[in-house]
């Protein structure tokens, strides 16, 4: 559900569908937006999500979407393998990001300035979920 509780996300066969909760239809489903893309509603927006595509942090808006970052230096970011969410004060995500060399790392990414905070290498320790705490620090479960 997004911020005001007026649409909802529902996972397809293939990719997200999006409903109009207040008109009670279907929006239509976000083809471009892949069952693996793990979509968060903005806590301050209720018409924008974030959600993931390869290496970008992407942003999505019944008005626009586009990409909020590229992150280079990987090959895929994660949210923490669906288990993720975005941070209370809205401007914080935890960001899982798998290296060429199939090394992963953990950080916090913030959205007003674009900014990757402290990196934690977890290669070698299989990651199960990542949480972000109310003061903004992460929360790691492995496998």
């Amino acid at each position: 559900f997004n911020a005001d509780n007026t649409k909802l996300l529902i996972l397809g066969p293939s990719c997200f569908f999006l409903y109009d909760l207040a008109a009670m239809k279907m929006v239509g489903p976000l083809t471009l937006i892949g069952d693996s893309a793990e979509p968060l509603w903005s806590r301050t927006d209720p018409n924008v999500f974030y959600f993931h595509a390869g290496n970008r942090l992407m942003t999505w808006s019944e008005i626009a979407q586009g990409t909020l970052h590229i992150f280079e230096e990987y090959e895929a970011i994660s949210f923490g393998n669906g288990e993720g969410d975005i941070s209370a004060d809205g401007d914080h995500l935890a960001i899982v990001g798998t290296r060429p060399d199939g090394g992963v790392e953990v950080f916090v990414y913030q959205i007003s300035t674009g900014t990757k905070g402290a990196v934690l290498d977890a290669t070698g320790h299989p990651i199960d979920s990542v949480y972000l705490t109310p003061s903004n620090q992460v929360l790691i479960s492995w496998s």
